[in-house]
Parts: structure tokens; sequence; C-alpha cells
């Protein structure tokens, strides 16, 4: 038995015959934090990349 987020092991899953089970629970959720010590001198690909997870959280921060 494993546990490990599903983005470390999708790409492997279909040859491993294997089960797949989420976890629900509240300890299972991640709390992720994303560091810049500058915005205006990531590349355009970061940039776009932290402002949707800005979108993101903003939405789901209002969802509940």
């Amino acid at each position: 038995m494993l546990v490990l987020p599903r983005g470390a092991i999708r790409q492997y899953v279909d040859g491993l015959n294997v089960n797949v089970l989420s976890i629900q629970d509240d300890w299972a959720r991640r709390k992720l934090s994303i560091y810049v010590r500058d915005l205006d001198r990531l590349s355009m690909a970061a940039r776009v990349l932290v402002e949707h997870f800005i979108q993101a959280a903003s939405g789901a921060s209002s969802a509940r």
C-alpha cells in the first residue's frame, strides 16, 4: 500500500494492475503555497501559471 499524490503516479497506474482509491478525509487535503521573490521577473509562462492559481484560489474561497 502507498499513499501518494495522484499526479505522482498517474502515468504509471494503467500498467500496474492496482486499484486506486481517493482519500476524501480532511487530513488528506494539502495546502500548497507558491513563493515568488519578484512577480515581474518571472517568465511569461510562470506568470500565467501563478495568475491562474491566484484566480482559482479566489474562486474557491468565494465558493465556501
